[in-house]
């Protein structure tokens, strides 16, 4: 419906791919309307990544544990015996958390904050159970001619790793997971106004704006009123 009623939102829409344009409308939003909201968002980021990183990231013991447990098992009896070189060097960004956060597609189910907030962390589980595998065991696992047991591997890790994380305040983490997922849904469903109503203020200020365009946006507020 919008891009047949701003040109301008057309031409922005097929001169970026789908990633830009919901990431230009996320920047929008935490500088616009989630303004307010997007300090506490990115402090539970930061609680949950702080935390990660000490249990998990920074956690050599638990690493060689899930090491023990899953790899010898795995690989021919001359594997070698202590992978801490490999493990030792594994760190993950903060940069790179956030981008495996938004990987994740917002769930929308209407459940309990516990469940919701369990599937949650089990599905960040899985992105850094594929994190560790892929820096730190993959080298060698392929030096073994581990492949074929690749997926499965990552879906035996990622249960250790769900299991440690949800250890102590596990109610805490999930309301702020949910948080964070409820915080990422609002902008995915906004975000194609988001950009419409930038393209309208353009089309102003150009002298270019259509009635329908004007139309179109007396609904919306409206809509968005009304609710």
């Amino acid at each position: 419906m919008q891009l047949l009623l701003s040109t301008s939102f057309f031409d922005l829409c097929i001169t970026n791919d789908t990633k830009t344009f919901y990431s230009k409308a996320s920047e929008i939003y935490r500088f616009g309307k989630g303004f307010k909201d997007n300090p506490l968002i990115q402090d539970y980021i930061d609680d949950i990544y702080t935390k990660l990183t000490n249990i998990i990231f920074k956690n050599t013991n638990f690493l060689l544990s899930v090491w023990n447990k899953h790899m010898c098992s795995s690989l021919k009896t001359n594997a070698r015996s202590n992978p801490s070189e490999y493990l030792q060097t594994f760190s993950l960004s903060e940069k790179r958390f956030q981008e495996i956060l938004k990987d994740i597609s917002p769930q929308s189910e209407e459940v309990s904050e516990e469940i919701l907030g369990r599937k949650l962390i089990k599905l960040l589980s899985l992105r850094i159970s594929h994190e560790i595998f892929r820096t730190s065991f993959q080298e060698i696992a392929e030096e073994k001619e581990l492949p074929r047991k690749a997926l499965e591997l990552d879906f035996n890790i990622a249960d250790d790793i769900f299991n440690k994380i949800v250890e102590g305040d596990s109610q805490g983490l999930y309301h702020k997971i949910v948080k964070i997922n409820n915080h990422q849904r609002e902008i995915s469903y906004i975000s194609p106004f988001i950009i419409f109503e930038h393209c309208f203020e353009d089309d102003i200020l150009n002298d270019t704006v259509s009635d329908e365009e004007k139309e179109f946006i007396k609904r919306k507020k409206s809509s968005v009123q009304k609710d």
